[in-house]
C-alpha cells in the first residue's frame, strides 16, 4: 500500500518478542538546527493572527512530541550526515527514464538523504515516479508527503493514468479518508496468458540503455561545444572584416592535425593564466 501522507494514532499492540528491536535514543532535538526550527515556531506562534494561530500551535505541538531516534532522517538532518545504503540489485523504470534521472534513482537508494532538484520540465515528477515504482517492486511502502497538494495529487493522476492508483491510499484529511475508505479499489485482474519478464532481461536491457544514454549525453555535449564554436568563429569572421589590415596567422602551414591545434590553444591558455615573475 503507498501512503500518500498519514498520522500518528496511540494504539496499544502486542507484539513477539522476536519481532522487537530496541532503538538507540539521539539527542538531536538539542542540536542548534532543531533548535532554530522550534525557535521559528515560537515566533509565528507568537506573531500569527487569530486565524493562523492555531495552524502553529499544532506545528509547535508536533515537534515537542518527535521522539529522538538514531538513524532517523531528523537525525542525520540535524548532525549533517548521510548513511550510505546498499543499493537494490534490480531497477526498473516503466515511467520512462534518461541519464541524470537513472542516476538520481539510483542515489536515492544508495544514501539515506537525496536531494533532486531542477527546474520545471526536467522530469522531478518522473523521477520520483520511478523510485516509487522500484519501491513497491520490492514490497516495500512509502509515504508521498509535500507542502502543497497539488504535487502530490500531480504523482496520483499520473499513477492513475498507468491503472495503478489502486495502489494509493490518498489519506491525510478527514474528507480524504473517508472518501478513501468508503470505497476501496481492489487489486485488477490482469491476463494470465500475459508472457512474464524475466528481470534478468530487464537487467540486460538496462546495461544496453545506460550505454545509448552515456553516448546520446556525449553527442548533446559535443554539439553544443560545436555551436559555441561557430558562434565564435562567425565573431571573428565579423571582427576580422572591420580589421583588415590586421594579419591572422594561418595555422594550414605548419600541418599540424586538429589535435595538435587543440593542445597549443589549451598551452596557450594555460601560459595566459600562468603568473610569471620579473
Amino acid at each position: 500500500m503507498l501512503l500518500l501522507s498519514t498520522r500518528i494514532i496511540k494504539k496499544n499492540y502486542v507484539m513477539k518478542l522476536k519481532d522487537v528491536s530496541i532503538i538507540t535514543s539521539s539527542c538531536f532535538k538539542k542540536e542548534n538546527i532543531f533548535s532554530y526550527f522550534t525557535d521559528i515556531v515560537k515566533n509565528r506562534v507568537r506573531l500569527a493572527s487569530l486565524d493562523d494561530k492555531p495552524m502553529f500551535e499544532n506545528i509547535e505541538r508536533q515537534l515537542n512530541k518527535i521522539t529522538p531516534y538514531k538513524g532517523t532522517v531528523l537525525h542525520a538532518y540535524c548532525y549533517g550526515e548521510n548513511e550510505i545504503r546498499n543499493p537494490l540489485k534490480h531497477y526498473i523504470f516503466p515511467f520512462g527514464v534518461n541519464e541524470s534521472q537513472l542516476e538520481a534513482v539510483e542515489n536515492a537508494f544508495s544514501s539515506q538523504i537525496s536531494i533532486i532538484e531542477g527546474p520545471p520540465g526536467t522530469g522531478k515528477t518522473q523521477t520520483i515516479l520511478n523510485i516509487i515504482a522500484n519501491i513497491l517492486a520490492n514490497k516495500k511502502s512509502v509515504a508521498i508527503v509535500s507542502n502543497n497538494n497539488p504535487a502530490v495529487e500531480n504523482i496520483y493522476e499520473k499513477m492513475s493514468k498507468k491503472g495503478l492508483d489502486y495502489l494509493v491510499a490518498k489519506l491525510g484529511s478527514s474528507a480524504n479518508k473517508s472518501e478513501f475508505f468508503s470505497g476501496v479499489k481492489g487489486i485488477p485482474s490482469y491476463s494470465s496468458g500475459s508472457e512474464a519478464v524475466l528481470i534478468e532481461d530487464i537487467d540486460d536491457i538496462l546495461a544496453s540503455l545506460k550505454t545509448s544514454l552515456a553516448a546520446k549525453n556525449k553527442v548533446a555535449k559535443l554539439t553544443a561545444e560545436i555551436s559555441e564554436l561557430l558562434v565564435e568563429r562567425k565573431h571573428l569572421e565579423e571582427w576580422h572584416k572591420e580589421n583588415v589590415n590586421v594579419k591572422l596567422i594561418d595555422v594550414n602551414k605548419y600541418k599540424l592535425s586538429s589535435e595538435k591545434c587543440s593542445d597549443l590553444l589549451a598551452y596557450i591558455n594555460y601560459l595566459s593564466q600562468k603568473k610569471s615573475y620579473v
